[in-house]
């Protein structure tokens, strides 16, 4: 009875991004906005994937409370953070000139760009390659490459990740001017599942179909029902074919497990408020590259959560399971954090979304959606 509690618990939230998805992109007047990224997380690599576990038993539910409470914390988040999206999408803050600042690109330059981003991309996934377990590991089995590649060669991943969003931006511009080098946009999806990042590889679909929707041809609903299906195929049939796994096998793992496991600990009383330490350990760390100091630490700020659950040595070796982007504020301030954390982001992306959009025409393109 406790597993069917918790699954209809969970539905909760689930259909509460649903909703929220479609009332904003109503709203907003296209299906791609900031709430997509979060629908489409919500649906392939987290909340959904997570009640299917519960229901054939590879999720283990520590108590029902729990549960249900991780269920209040899901909904309020996402409710909050649409509060926090249409109040920064009806902000009005008085522009600053920056013509000044303005630089002509010409074609010729633009195609220098093209090449030198990709070029970086591809040096710095070859020196994360061969640092991290060697070229055929990452290609080969790049989520394992991905768990346990990446310590000490953090700098090198970032500069992979960076440069695909780069190279993605460089290569729609080019084709705004030229009308040629979409087919380079499908290159920059296959090489963001070498990233072995879920969200990378949902991020750069989804960008791929938010510039294709503003800037070549208006997708309407059934187009994108199908290009999402025949997406997910694809994507299933190169998992299964690389590690005998299915797409829901792959993603069903301990993304919220973990986070049950803070919230039974804290109800339990065994986890105390760290008042903004682990949010501040995270952001000074990351900026510290380990190549230049040898002796930065490996349990910090959200690592410092794996280490508590998985033994530091897990974590030196780069197995850093995830605890789910509410960790770091829970543990610093509860579901007070949480929220926070929320809200701020809704306004951010709800004031720079509005007014992007007001700015995307036929005759212009803007960075700023990235």
């Amino acid at each position: 009875m406790n597993k069917y509690l918790a699954v209809i618990g969970l539905c909760i939230p689930l259909i509460i991004h649903t909703i929220i998805y479609l009332y904003i992109s109503k709203r907003m007047k296209t299906y791609f906005n900031f709430f997509t990224m979060d629908f489409s997380k919500a649906i392939v690599i987290q909340l959904l994937p997570f009640v299917l576990g519960i229901m054939n038993g590879t999720n283990k539910i520590e108590s029902l409370e729990s549960v249900l409470y991780f269920s209040f914390i899901l909904s309020v988040a996402q409710i909050v953070k649409m509060c926090g999206y249409l109040a920064g999408s009806r902000t009005k803050i008085k522009q600053i000139n920056l013509d000044f600042l303005s630089i002509k690109i010409s074609k010729r330059m633009l195609t220098y760009i093209m090449f030198f981003s990709y070029l970086i991309m591809a040096v710095s996934f070859l020196m994360l390659a061969s640092r991290g377990g060697g070229l055929a590991f990452w290609i080969f089995n790049n989520r394992n490459a991905y768990l346990s590649g990446r310590a000490g060669n953090g700098v090198f991943y970032i500069l992979f990740q960076l440069f695909i969003i780069v190279s993605a931006v460089s290569t729609w511009m080019y084709y705004y001017y030229t009308k040629k080098g979409k087919g380079l946009l499908l290159f920059l999806i296959v090489c963001s599942y070498f990233t072995g990042s879920k969200s990378m590889i949902i991020g750069m679909v989804l960008l791929l179909l938010f510039f294709y929707d503003h800037f070549v041809k208006k997708i309407n609903v059934k187009r994108i029902v199908l290009l999402g299906l025949l997406a997910l195929i694809a994507l299933n049939v190169l998992l299964y074919v690389q590690s005998g796994l299915t797409l829901f096998q792959y993603v069903s793992g301990d993304y919220y497990s973990n986070f049950l496991r803070l919230i039974h600990l804290r109800k339990n009383g065994g986890l105390d408020y760290t008042w903004g330490k682990l949010a501040f350990e995270d952001f000074f760390w990351m900026l510290i590259p380990r190549a230049l100091y040898a002796d930065k630490p490996f349990a910090y700020g959200s690592t410092r959560l794996a280490a508590m659950f998985y033994g530091e040595a897990t974590v030196a070796a780069g197995n850093t399971p995830s605890f789910s982007e509410f960790a770091v504020p829970y543990v610093d301030f509860g579901i007070i954090g949480i929220c926070l954390e929320c809200v701020v982001l809704g306004f951010l992306y709800g004031y720079v979304e509005s007014r992007i959009r007001a700015l995307i025409n036929r005759e212009g393109i803007s960075f700023v959606p990235l």
